[in-house]
């Protein structure tokens, strides 16, 4: 089964283009899957909301946990919460012109010196989550390594995944050149 990831949002009414997902969007997805069958996630996607993503993320794990296989493809760009995502598969396959931003979650907020201090420990809470999941597919650094790079605000291309640590496939085939025939009519 192929899902098609965009912009993260926390609802249906929220769904601005075809390939926007939402928790709801993707549980429905999920109910046709047939016994055995892969999942593909196609992902192009800026980031969204970081608890609509750990809802999808937590449909991906029950899938994969009922014995469905993920893998996800990241066609132009997996950043922010597009990239949580991406990580959640059991494979990861980056087309060679891809790249990936990981960083910290951030918010908006309004409110007294209370509610903006309430807000960072939110914030701080959901970034251990990001960095548990972000640990599957960067093996090799460990989890301080992983708030770092969240930190600086890392992009990585595809052909320097190595660089970071990050475990993934190269796609080549992505930048191929596309082959037409033509056939001239009198």
């Amino acid at each position: 089964m192929k899902i098609y990831i965009g912009e993260i949002v926390d609802n249906e009414m929220d769904l601005m283009l075809e390939d926007d997902i939402c928790p709801s969007k993707m549980r429905d997805q999920l109910s046709n899957l047939k016994e055995g069958e892969d999942i593909e996630l196609n992902i192009t996607s800026a980031g969204g909301s970081v608890i609509a993503g750990n809802a999808i993320i937590s449909q991906i794990r029950e899938a994969q946990s009922n014995g469905h296989r993920v893998i996800s493809k990241i066609h132009g760009i997996a950043a922010s919460m597009g990239s949580v995502i991406a990580c959640a598969a059991d494979e990861l396959v980056m087309d060679e012109n891809a790249v990936m931003m990981i960083h910290q979650p951030w918010t908006m907020a309004v409110g007294n010196q209370n509610d903006l201090r309430k807000e960072a420990d939110t914030l701080e809470l959901l970034s251990k989550t990001l960095v548990g999941i972000y640990k599957t597919k960067f093996p090799s650094k460990s989890e301080k390594d992983i708030e770092k790079m969240m930190d600086a605000e890392t992009w990585i291309l595809a052909t320097e995944a190595d660089e970071y640590g990050l475990v993934c496939t190269i796609d080549h085939t992505a930048n191929e050149p596309l082959k037409f025939a033509a056939k001239l009519r009198k």
